[in-house]
C-alpha cells in the first residue's frame, strides 16, 4: 500500500496495531505511533484503543498508561483495555482504581469490565470489594444474560476462599458452559477441597461437557494431592485415549506430576518417553517424583539425561538432587552439584536451596562444608539452624550443638520441636544424663508448649539406657500424653537390659492394650523373663 503511494486509513492502521499486538511486535507497534500526527490516536476511539491494545499485549504497561492518559474521548473500551491490564499485571489496587474512576467520569462498565475488576479483586482478595460487584450487576440487565460476568463471579469467590458463595452462584446459574465447570473445579483445588474438585469433574461429565487441558490440569492437581490412585488410573487413562497429552505441553506435564506423586513412576516415566517435546517442568516433574518416592538413583540418573539434553536445571530441579544425594550418600556428586548451584547462580537468594545443601553436607558429616554454607545463607531460619545442629548433634559434637542452641535463643529464632528432638538425641547418644535432665527441665519451664509426646519419649530412653528404669517409668508416668506404643516398647527394652521383672511386666500390660498383634512385646517380656531365670540358676551354682 504504501509503496503505491496510498494513504493507509485509521481502519487500516487499527488493522496493522491488532496484527502487531498479536505478533509481539513491539517495534513496530511503536513506528507507526511515532510517524503519525499525535491527534491522530488522540481524537480517533477506534485507533486509540488499537495503539492502547498493541502497547497492553507487548506487555508495554507504561507506554500504555500514557497512551490513556493522553486519550481526549475515552470510552468504555479505553477504561476496560487498561484496567484489564492492570488486573492482568496483578497490579490489583491499580485496577480497582480506575475502575472506580471509570464510574466517576460518568462512564457505565460493561461486561468485559466488570469481568477485568474482578479479576483484580480477585488477586488481591477483596472479598467485601467482589461482593459489592455482586450487589452492582445483580441489578444489571446483562447481569442474567451474560455468562462471563458469572464465571468471573464464581472465580473471584474461590480465589477469596468464600466457597459457599461461589457454589451458590454456580447453582443458581440457568445455563453452564465449561468455562464455568473448569472454575469452580478450580477453585475447589486451590483452595485444597480435592474431593469436591473431583467430584465436581464427575459432574461435569455427567452433565455432558467435555475436560480440555485447562480441567486436566486442576483434576490432576486434586488427585496428586490426595494421591487417590483409582481416579489417577481413571484420569490418566482419559488423556491417554484423548491424545492431548502428546498435543499439549500444560496437560502432559500435569499428567506427569500426577503421575509421579501418587506413585504411579513406571506410568509416568512411560509418558515421559512417548512426550513428543519436553519442557524443564516435565523433568523436574519426573526427578521429583523419584527422589520423593525415594528411588534416589533414578532421581540422579534422570537428571544426568536432562543435563545431557542441553536442559539448564533450576532451583526445583536441583532441590530433589540435593536430596536424593544426602540419602544416597553420594558426597561426591553432592559436591558436583553444589558447584552447578553456584555457576548457574542458585543459592544467591534460595533458602530453600542452601538449607537443602546444609542438610546434605550435614548427613555426610561434613560438617565444615554445612557450617560454611549456613554461614552464607541470605539469613538463617530455623530450618536451616535445625539442619545443621542434626549433623552437629549425630556427631556428637557437644559443644557445637550447645553454642548453636544459645544462639537459637539470642537470635530470636522461632524454636519447634525439631530443635529439642535434636538436642534430646545427642544427650540419648552420648549418655550425658545430668546435662540431659537440666536441659528438658529447661524445655518444660520455658518452651513446654513445644513439647510433644516425643520428646518424653527421648528422655525416657535415655533415662533407661543409663539403666535407671525408675526415673524411665515416673517420665512416662508423669508426661501429659496418653503413652504410645513406641514408649512401651523402649521402655520394656531397657527393662529387658536391667531384668526387671514388675516393671518390664507393667510395660507389657500396657503396650499389650494398645495392640495386641505385634510380637515385640512379648518376645522382650519372655526375654526379661528367661534372663531372670538364667541369672538365679546361675546365682544358684545350676
Amino acid at each position: 500500500m504504501l509503496c503505491e503511494s496510498l494513504s493507509p486509513s485509521p481502519v487500516s492502521y487499527a488493522c496493522i496495531l491488532k496484527a502487531c499486538g498479536s505478533l509481539g511486535d513491539l517495534n513496530k507497534g511503536e513506528q507507526i505511533h511515532a510517524q503519525n500526527n499525535q491527534s491522530l490516536f488522540q481524537k480517533g476511539k477506534m485507533l486509540a484503543n488499537a495503539l492502547l491494545d498493541m502497547y497492553i499485549k507487548n506487555g508495554a504497561l507504561d507506554e500504555a498508561q500514557e497512551v490513556f492518559d493522553n486519550l481526549l474521548n475515552r470510552d468504555v473500551a479505553s477504561w476496560t483495555l487498561i484496567i484489564g491490564c492492570y488486573a492482568q499485571e496483578r497490579q490489583g489496587e491499580e485496577a480497582v482504581t480506575l475502575f472506580e474512576r471509570m464510574q466517576c467520569e460518568g462512564i457505565c462498565p460493561n461486561s468485559l469490565s466488570f469481568v477485568a475488576v474482578l479479576r483484580a479483586y480477585g488477586n488481591t482478595k477483596a472479598s467485601e470489594c467482589i461482593l459489592a460487584v455482586h450487589s452492582q450487576v445483580h441489578g444489571e440487565p446483562l447481569y442474567k444474560k451474560d455468562i462471563m460476568i458469572s464465571n468471573a463471579l464464581i472465580n473471584a469467590y474461590m480465589k477469596c476462599s468464600l466457597v459457599s458463595k461461589a457454589l451458590e452462584l454456580f447453582n443458581d446459574l440457568a445455563i453452564k458452559d465449561s468455562v464455568s465447570w473448569n472454575v469452580l473445579i478450580s477453585g475447589y483445588a486451590q483452595v485444597g477441597h480435592s474431593e469436591e474438585a473431583l467430584s465436581f469433574y464427575e459432574l461435569m461429565e455427567t452433565a455432558g461437557f467435555s475436560p480440555d487441558p485447562f480441567t486436566y490440569a486442576c483434576i490432576c492437581k486434586a488427585c496428586a494431592n490426595l494421591c487417590a490412585v483409582y481416579q489417577c488410573q481413571q484420569i490418566f487413562t482419559n488423556i491417554v485415549n484423548d491424545g492431548l497429552f502428546q498435543r499439549d505441553i500444560v496437560t502432559s506435564n500435569s499428567l506427569l506430576d500426577m503421575l509421579s506423586k501418587c506413585s504411579m513412576l513406571k506410568e509416568a516415566h512411560e509418558v515421559f518417553d512417548r512426550l513428543p517435546s519436553r519442557d524443564i517442568i516435565s523433568w523436574n516433574s519426573l526427578i521429583a517424583g523419584y527422589a520423593q518416592h525415594e528411588h534416589f538413583a533414578e532421581a540422579l540418573t534422570c537428571f544426568e539425561q536432562m543435563q545431557d539434553d542441553n536442559f539448564a536445571p533450576d532451583a526445583f530441579t536441583f532441590a530433589s538432587v540435593v536430596r536424593a544425594c544426602g540419602d544416597l550418600g553420594a558426597s561426591s556428586k553432592g559436591q558436583e552439584i553444589h558447584v552447578d548451584m553456584v555457576k548457574y547462580g542458585s543459592l544467591e537468594t534460595d533458602m530453600v536451596l542452601g538449607t537443602a545443601l546444609v542438610h546434605m553436607y550435614a548427613t555426610f558429616g561434613m560438617l565444615g562444608e554445612a557450617q560454611d554454607v549456613f554461614d552464607k545463607l541470605p539469613f538463617q531460619d530455623s530450618t536451616s539452624f535445625n539442619a545443621l545442629l542434626t549433623g552437629y548433634a549425630q556427631s556428637g559434637k557437644i559443644e557445637f550443638v550447645i553454642e548453636l542452641f544459645s544462639k537459637f535463643i539470642e537470635y530470636n529464632i522461632k524454636l519447634d520441636s525439631a530443635t529439642f528432638s535434636n538436642v534430646l538425641n545427642m544427650y540419648i547418644h552420648t549418655g550425658l544424663l545430668e546435662d540431659a535432665q537440666l536441659y528438658f527441665k529447661t524445655m518444660v519451664e520455658v518452651f513446654i508448649t513445644l513439647l510433644t509426646i516425643d520428646h518424653f519419649n527421648c528422655l525416657a530412653d535415655l533415662f533407661g539406657r543409663a539403666g535407671d528404669v525408675e526415673k524411665a517409668a515416673l517420665v512416662i508416668k508423669e508426661m501429659p500424653f496418653h503413652s504410645n506404643f513406641a514408649a512401651w516398647i523402649t521402655f520394656l527394652g531397657a527393662c529387658q537390659n536391667c531384668r526387671h521383672a514388675k516393671l518390664g511386666r507393667w510395660a507389657f500390660e500396657n503396650a499389650s492394650e494398645l495392640t495386641e498383634k505385634d510380637a515385640a512385646a512379648h518376645v522382650l517380656m519372655s526375654n526379661i523373663y528367661a534372663a531372670i531365670s538364667t541369672y538365679h540358676m546361675t546365682g544358684a551354682g545350676l
